[in-house]
């Protein structure tokens, strides 16, 4: 459901020229409404390859970290409960899992989006229509270079998979690597 709003002015963004995508998208009316300059591009895909995307990358997101690690570095419990409150228990009402109500809610807040935003405002874009339509409706030239393909399936799949072995081990090293260092010092002395 990612939607971004692109604001000029006010307080809130201040310094900055956009939002993309979570928490951002939870919040998009509130922000089309309070930047009346801003322009929206609101990415659509098919539903079911969303759902199945969202499913096996970023719903499992939810138990990535540890608990060690959500009590060591709080910032990440927060951004958890955020993402829960806004994502999963928000705007899904806690039925992710039921692929059929979060499809239906994915097409609603696409047709939502559509009903809302003024057309002059709005691009619906596909990422496989690559940079022109992008740049076009921003009205900046089309970088030189292929248009990113970072987060596809595979791509998030690996990345998050190395998160997920790299804090599961990272007690482990820590521990070897003290044991030794105790070791050493213990030769030492």
């Amino acid at each position: 459901m990612p939607t971004t709003v692109l604001p000029t002015g006010g307080s809130l963004f201040r310094g900055y020229r956009s939002c993309v995508d979570f928490p951002a998208a939870c919040a998009w009316e509130e922000l089309y409404n309070e930047y009346p300059d801003a322009k929206v591009v609101l990415t659509v895909r098919d539903p079911g390859s969303w759902w199945e995307s969202t499913a096996a990358v970023l719903y499992p997101t939810r138990t990535l970290y540890p608990n060690w690690l959500t009590r060591l570095v709080p910032f990440t419990q927060r951004w958890l409960d955020m993402t829960d409150r806004l994502i999963w228990s928000g705007a899904f009402d806690g039925r992710f899992e039921d692929k059929a109500y979060a499809t239906q809610v994915f097409r609603e807040h696409i047709e939502t989006v559509r009903a809302h935003c003024d057309p002059e405002r709005l691009l619906i874009f596909e990422v496989s229509e690559g940079w022109q339509p992008l740049c076009d409706f921003l009205d900046v030239p089309v970088p030189n270079g292929p248009f990113p393909h970072a987060n596809d399936l595979k791509s998030l799949q690996r990345r998050f998979a190395g998160i997920r072995r790299g804090t599961r081990l990272l007690p482990y090293v820590l521990g070897a690597k003290s044991a030794i260092a105790i070791r050493r010092r213990r030769r030492s002395s």
